[in-house]
């Protein structure tokens, strides 16, 4: 994991190591729905997460989260109507 997060200074890449969980998703997986209770944040060391949102049964891409980030933007809950 350290050469994924080589940036980041050896404090913070110890506390990922003793705190994170390293997981590996399938392509198209659904990481987080929306209105979901969110416990913890990905960061993401390989590949690339979609982020989207849907309204009326239409998908609008929003960004991506490529190799090192995260972004907590992701995970506001927003209320439906």
């Amino acid at each position: 994991m350290k050469s994924s997060l080589a940036q980041f200074d050896d404090e913070l890449i110890d506390a990922f190591e003793k705190e994170g969980i390293l997981k590996s998703v399938p392509k198209d997986t659904e990481l987080i729905r929306d209105g979901q209770y969110i416990n913890s944040i990905p960061i993401v060391l390989n590949g690339m997460v979609k982020v989207f949102t849907k309204y009326h049964e239409k998908e609008f891409l929003l960004y991506y989260i490529q190799p090192t980030e995260s972004c907590v933007l992701s995970f506001i809950v927003s209320k439906k109507k």
